[in-house]
């Protein structure tokens, strides 16, 4: 693998497998950020679309916005903006 370049630091090739040579290379943070976006998402339950559909239903007084959601439940805010839209949790 060589010396690290300077903003690398060490990764695993796919994410999978063990830290062990063959399976490892040098990844910017953009590179780890974006592989590990795909195995830790968060799921939602039924419980949270409901209470996040609640809390932001249009003619609700101190609505609570998407991004302010996003943030408690650690998620994206593309994910709630979903919900919302019911293009994913559609059938509740």
């Amino acid at each position: 693998m060589g010396e690290r370049p300077e903003g690398t630091s060490l990764g695993r090739i796919g994410d999978v497998g063990n830290y062990e040579p063959g399976n490892c290379q040098w990844q910017t943070d953009k590179e780890q950020a974006k592989r590990g976006e795909h195995q830790n998402k968060a799921k939602l339950t039924e419980e949270q679309v409901l209470c996040i559909r609640a809390l932001h239903t249009p003619f609700r007084q101190g609505k609570v916005h998407a991004h302010n959601i996003a943030a408690d439940l650690a998620m994206d805010p593309s994910t709630i903006y979903r919900v919302l839209q019911r293009k994913i949790w559609g059938h509740i």
